[in-house]
């Protein structure tokens, strides 16, 4: 038995992929009587191009590969996206060295994108005059960035998760207790033994406070905020 801690949207794709790939009974446990409650329901839905991250690091091997392979659950499924780029610019006006420190930061991203072969970006020659609402001297648009309905892809993963034979299981809180593993149900409080020969950790904001249940590991996850707004209707900016 596989158990899979976390039902959002890493969790879940784990669960999905393992499940159809290998012989065994694969269960996604979340604390959570409400799928998606944890980061992947509040996130903004961005797929994001990969440019801001360090070349060879993880962060990018995995953005780029992950972009394409959204793409296909999407395109498969019926998920809705949409393609429609992104333009980053050098901000509100500043004096002369401030602007010519951001330019260069602009320019290092641009670089970054040739580099990581992220086409179709290129330069603004005249931001104020293309994009009046925007705020810059100097910008660039990347054409692969987009954003996807989260509500939908995660409702459409879970399909696809109990089409393959994925086990969900909610309400129930997973714990470590002198190293043996138990749920603990959060609605009674009752304390269940697991046996499982893998245990996945996907547990998102708490995976750091699992791990450190079974071993005396320093990882600590600091999360970052972010905010977005959902708007009531359409503003009269171009696309």
């Amino acid at each position: 038995m596989i158990l899979v801690i976390g039902s959002g949207i890493v969790g879940s794709w784990i669960a999905y992929q393992i499940s159809k790939n290998i012989q065994a009974d694969v269960y996604l446990c979340d604390s959570s009587e409400n799928r998606g409650d944890g980061i992947s329901g509040r996130n903004s839905g961005v797929l994001h191009s990969g440019i801001y991250y360090a070349e060879n690091s993880q962060k990018l091997k995995h953005c780029l590969r992950g972009y394409e392979l959204s793409l296909e659950f999407f395109n498969r499924f019926n998920v809705p996206y949409s393609i429609c780029g992104k333009i980053i610019t050098t901000g509100v006006k500043e004096d002369s060295s401030i602007e010519l420190q951001k330019k260069e930061k602009l320019d290092e991203l641009y670089y970054k994108s040739v580099k990581y072969d992220i086409r179709n970006t290129f330069y603004i020659k005249n931001l104020t005059s293309e994009y009046p609402f925007l705020l810059g001297e100097n910008a660039i648009y990347l054409s692969k960035t987009g954003v996807v309905d989260v509500s939908l892809y995660l409702k459409a993963l879970w399909r696809e998760c109990e089409n393959a034979g994925v086990t969900f299981i909610k309400g129930k809180r997973f714990l470590f207790r002198e190293e043996t593993p138990f749920f603990y149900d959060t609605q009674s409080g009752q304390m269940e033994e697991i046996e499982a020969d893998c245990i996945v950790n996907a547990g998102g904001l708490h995976s750091d406070e699992l791990i450190r249940q079974l071993k005396e590991l320093k990882y600590e996850i600091r999360p970052n905020k972010g905010e977005y707004y959902r708007l009531r209707r359409e503003l009269p900016f171009k696309n």
